[in-house]
């Protein structure tokens, strides 16, 4: 059975007799149950909105149209070392350094004058270190749209940031190694190609000089002869030069290499480019693998091309997967990647090892992070090999002997 529950206010007022005694009362009873019930549902509003606002992780705060604090949240009072009612009438001059506190205040008075909201990434400074943050700061209106205050919400962005740089650091540093090592093949091409011409032609001369010297032979013949023997010389010491430079290229510092910590590493480097294209990165059973002796910076490189490919082919249209996937079998390392982005177009997939080749427009893309990873690869004597389905996805099989060794 449901009971209903009503609430009265009730007033009584004294009727007065001419000489002021009281003769009795007249009372007003007036219904309050809606008004309760009205009061009671805006209080739970409010108790959600704090709620709400005080486990946000952003900073929020509330200014006059005098960047004069109104209110703030709990985890901007923190910073601030204060309690959240105790920013009520403060500036930003009572927390922030001059400079930073004018630069606060001419944004938000720009802001309230243009009426417009704005993104703004700054300097912050919080428990005496300088940090950077994301800021939105937009105007609050009346009702006849004029600005009165402004609301700012911002997080911290130091770590991204951070990242960000640190990643393009990384990604220089691997454009330099694929120059160099594409120089390096370049050179060492140049050096074998050239050889056996050059030597065909030193040899060809040499013997056409005994024979001239043998016979009757105009002088000036035999010293041009002798003369392009010196030529074929110099052009011998420049092939020389290019073979030096091809071996300084591929000089390697060896040790024993993890690499669960090398692919953990750029897994962690690559996250936020991985995010931006919309593409997860899953490690399985990498961590498991024995060391492998090789060159750090190499193992780095592998799996730096391999996943930034993935992160490339996927370009932020869809959700994607890219699974690295590691095991040993038959005294091999096995390593898979694996994604399920939009695959290789058949008539480019017998192109992806050759240098400079890209099907991107991205000026950032050299055409050669496979044909360095193929390189890499076949120098510890391993094995690189890849299938894919056009429009489903991509895997590519990378196979490492464990107790290869590199003959010097």
């Amino acid at each position: 059975m449901m009971v209903a529950v009503f609430r009265f206010r009730i007033c009584a007022f004294p009727l007065l007799e001419a000489d002021g005694a009281i003769k009795g009362f007249i009372e007003v009873v007036e219904d309050i149950t809606e008004h309760r019930k009205a009061k009671g549902k805006l209080r739970e509003s409010e108790d959600k909105y704090r709620t709400l606002l005080e486990n946000l992780p952003q900073k929020i705060f509330l200014k006059d149209r005098n960047s004069v604090y109104v209110s703030c949240n709990v985890n901007y009072a923190n910073d601030l070392k204060i309690k959240p009612d105790e920013i009520v009438g403060k500036t930003d001059y009572e927390f922030y350094p001059k400079e930073l506190a004018e630069k606060y205040r001419a944004d938000d008075k720009r802001i309230m004058e243009l009426g417009k909201t704005e993104d703004i990434e700054e300097k912050y400074i919080k428990e005496g270190q300088e940090r950077f943050v994301h800021t939105v700061k937009t105007p609050i209106r009346d009702e006849q749209g004029n600005a009165f205050g402004l609301l700012g919400i911002f997080w911290d962005i130091t770590e991204r940031r951070k990242a960000d740089e640190e990643l393009n650091i990384y990604q220089e540093r691997m454009v330099r190694a694929e120059r160099l090592a594409s120089l390096g093949t370049l050179s060492a091409t140049l050096a074998h190609e050239l050889t056996q011409p050059l030597t065909v032609i030193r040899l060809s001369i040499e013997n056409s000089l005994e024979d001239l010297e043998a016979a009757s032979c105009p002088k000036t013949v035999i010293e041009e002869l002798r003369a392009s023997l010196n030529e074929i010389s110099n052009a011998t010491s420049v092939v020389d030069r290019f073979r030096s430079f091809a071996r300084e290229s591929s000089e390697k510092t060896l040790s024993e290499t993890d690499l669960g910590v090398v692919a953990d590493g750029i897994v962690r480097l690559l996250g936020k480019a991985a995010q931006r294209a919309k593409i997860t990165l899953h490690l399985e059973g990498v961590d498991k693998l024995p060391p492998v002796y090789s060159n750090e910076r190499d193992m780095e490189q592998l799996f730096f091309s391999l996943i930034q490919n993935a992160i490339q082919a996927a370009g932020g249209k869809k959700t994607c997967r890219l699974t690295i996937t590691g095991s040993v079998k038959d005294e091999n390392i096995e390593l898979q990647f694996s994604d399920n982005c939009s695959g290789i177009a058949p008539e480019n997939l017998d192109k992806i090892f050759t240098p400079f080749f890209t099907t991107g427009s991205d000026d950032a893309r050299t055409g050669l992070g496979l044909p360095i990873v193929q390189r890499i690869v076949s120098g510890y004597g391993g094995k690189i090999r890849v299938q894919s389905q056009f429009g489903k996805g991509t895997t590519f099989y990378v196979t490492l002997p464990i107790n290869f060794e590199i003959v010097e």
